[in-house]
């Protein structure tokens, strides 16, 4: 299993499969949510479909411009497979969720991937805050600490917005144990860098626009780092090549040289002056008339 993540594989057949899957849809009264239908008719829970979606980030995570605090507040990445087979596959799965949901949305605008480069990729975020209603049904889930490690953010929300267990998204990092077995552990969001090779565990959501029309969004539940090896060293020899650049051609600053005169060394051909008065005034004959 850990051998077919770190491949490519595993992620990108979950997606592509879900156009072989029974689903379901569940509507609230903002936005249609794809569901699992479950095989076993006894057992009446529906879960929430998590898809897993493997490729490179080519950027860190973004942040809307929205004025509504609920869309400032984003934890959002671009994800591409730089155009390898098995990321095209996540892409024809995504079409094929785009495409089942817009039979049960008339309303939905046509769903494109975005472009990173001229290549394919997936744009997938989750908010930190929804906005409280009247009733106060949205209850607050904890906040991860390396997001907010300063409790700001929930001083900013004032209690109007609310992070709740739909806007968690967990990260977790990829590591090899001595026994040779491979583990999954919890990481910290900012480990994460542009060039690094990640899993995205997301779902997706129809909601209005602002056009008036409906669109699809992937939304982020995870984010797993699976090898951070290329990025290192890209990030390394990006600093050694601005050190020996800055070594090689020092920046010398060329400054306007201000004279101070400090003290009575200028003073001495005043003073030779200051002598010979004294020396004329000792001299001087007064006359008594």
């Amino acid at each position: 299993m850990a051998d077919d993540r770190i491949n490519g594989k595993q992620g990108h057949r979950q997606l592509s499969a879900y156009a072989k899957v029974t689903h379901s849809i569940t509507q609230s009264q903002r936005s249609r949510l794809i569901r699992e239908r479950p095989r076993d008719r006894k057992w009446s829970a529906l879960n929430q479909t998590i898809s897993r979606a493997f490729g490179w980030e080519p950027g860190m995570p973004q942040t809307g411009t929205l004025r509504k605090l609920s869309f400032v507040f984003r934890q959002s990445f671009t994800l591409t497979g730089l155009d390898t087979s098995h990321f095209e596959t996540a892409i024809e799965g995504a079409f094929a969720v785009a495409e089942f949901l817009s039979r049960q949305d008339s309303e939905m605008a046509i769903w494109r991937p975005s472009q990173v480069n001229g290549e394919l990729a997936l744009e997938i975020g989750n908010r930190l805050f929804v906005k409280q209603n009247k009733l106060g049904s949205h209850f607050p889930a904890a906040m991860d600490s390396s997001v907010n490690p300063y409790g700001t953010l929930q001083k900013v929300a004032n209690g109007e917005y609310v992070h709740t267990d739909d806007c968690v998204v967990r990260y977790f990092k990829r590591d090899e144990n001595e026994d040779g077995s491979i583990s999954y552990n919890k990481a910290d969001s900012g480990s994460f860098k542009p060039g690094d090779i990640v899993e995205a565990q997301c779902s997706f959501i129809v909601i209005p626009t602002r056009k008036g029309d409906h669109t699809m969004k992937i939304i982020l539940r995870a984010l797993t780092m699976l090898n951070s090896e290329f990025s290192k060293a890209a990030r390394l020899s990006m600093w050694k090549s601005i050190a020996t650049v800055t070594a090689a051609t020092p920046n010398v600053e060329t400054r306007t040289s201000i004279r101070r005169t400090v003290g009575y060394e200028a003073d001495a051909e005043f003073e030779d002056e200051v002598a010979y008065m004294n020396k004329k005034v000792k001299t001087m004959q007064v006359d008594s008339q």
